[in-house]
């Protein structure tokens, strides 16, 4: 892809200089009606960028964090690691994985335009599922992002999921 990405690498700098002077202004955990989710909210500020951390915590197992990053105008990066079961239309067989771990990084140079990367692994039952998962998360780290440009349509469903969770 070839695509300039100065502006990315701007953000990456903004956020881990920002990072050491973020301030926790608000915490809040709730329980959604449609599931066993709880989620607890973060919210940081600081003079230039905020930071909202969402995590979402379903089964004791399918744990997953968003973190949104925004300036005045624009949500500019937002960045998710969930773990998902994966779901199949006749039985599984045994040999086959129950879930994937996902990491994705979102950024965007303006509500037009951004570039999206994206990694994954699979896990299986295994007699520890939490030994697994943290082998995986390890495994993850060394798997390279697909990388692709989204639009418009896509800053808008991070908007709106920002919003949704920016009012608790």
């Amino acid at each position: 892809m070839s695509c300039q990405t100065g502006w990315k690498t701007d953000y990456e700098n903004v956020i881990e200089k920002s990072e050491e002077d973020f301030s926790l202004l608000k915490q809040v955990d709730t329980l959604e009606k449609d599931s066993n989710r709880y989620i607890t909210v973060y919210s940081y500020g600081s003079n230039e960028v905020s930071k909202l951390q969402v995590n979402t915590n379903k089964h004791n197992m399918y744990n997953n964090q968003t973190e949104y990053y925004k300036n005045d105008s624009l949500i500019f990066m937002q960045k998710v690691i969930e773990r998902n079961p994966i779901h199949y239309t006749r039985p599984r067989e045994e040999q086959e994985p129950v879930g994937e771990i996902i990491e994705r990084i979102t950024y965007f140079k303006n509500s037009n335009y951004g570039i999206e990367k994206s990694r994954r692994v699979q896990f299986h039952l295994e007699d520890d599922i939490h030994d697994e998962l943290n082998k995986r998360s390890e495994e993850l780290q060394k798997v390279d992002f697909e990388t692709k440009e989204i639009g418009e349509q896509e800053y808008v469903d991070i908007q709106q999921k920002y919003e949704r969770y920016s009012r608790y």
